[in-house]
């Protein structure tokens, strides 16, 4: 697991989203988070040529649980993001398909 000091509104953003997709204030869309952890110097991670741009770290991403609830943390709410919830092919068949159980 990985903790992850989240700001407050975007931890409720999700949480709302979660809820939306449940029905329960109407909605149909999910939100995940994306975490990207990166080195500071850019060349460790970042490549440029003509055909694009290449990240070469991990990603991974985070959706609140159904029982998660509304944070009323000041500043910001931790999160544990699994690093089972690798952001690679799988995850946007996942993502795209629209099943986020």
């Amino acid at each position: 697991m990985i903790a992850f000091d989240l700001p407050v509104r975007n931890y409720n953003d999700l949480v709302l989203r979660r809820k939306a997709l449940n029905g329960v204030f109407g909605g149909h869309s999910p939100l995940y988070l994306i975490v990207v952890f990166l080195p500071p110097l850019k060349e460790k991670w970042l490549k440029q040529e003509e055909e694009g741009i290449y990240i070469k770290k991990q990603a991974f991403w985070f959706y609140p649980k159904n029982e998660d609830k509304f944070s009323q943390n000041a500043k910001t709410k931790r999160i544990f993001v699994s690093v089972e919830n690798k952001v690679n092919l799988e995850f946007f068949d996942f993502v795209f398909n629209l099943n986020p159980d």
